[in-house]
């Protein structure tokens, strides 16, 4: 064992905290640094925002109208030659009054 001076005892003891207060020094300025970074940014953006004509809808062009749909009778038929089927409700659904 070793026979350590009252001196020295406390200046081991002190390695310890001084170690974990420069650490928690630089996290606490690393984080710092990064808020203001964020801050820089969310100004910078805010003010390309502010100062950026809105845009305009005058060079859209808009789109042609959708051709108009043929109605038929429910069962005519279809251009491969088959009919189309029109489902009928033939019995009663639980729960309504039929």
């Amino acid at each position: 064992m070793h026979n350590w001076s009252a001196n020295e005892k406390g200046r081991l003891m002190k390695m310890p905290t001084r170690i974990a207060l420069a650490l928690s020094g630089g996290a606490a300025a690393l984080v710092l640094a990064l808020a203001v970074v964020v801050a820089v940014v969310m100004v910078v953006v805010l003010l390309f925002a502010a100062i950026s004509p809105p845009p305009t809808s005058a060079g859209v062009t808009p789109a042609p109208p959708a051709p108009a749909a043929v109605a038929g009778p429910p069962d005519a038929a279809a251009p491969g030659g088959t009919g189309v089927h029109i489902a009928n409700l033939t019995g009663c659904i639980s729960g309504l009054d039929c």
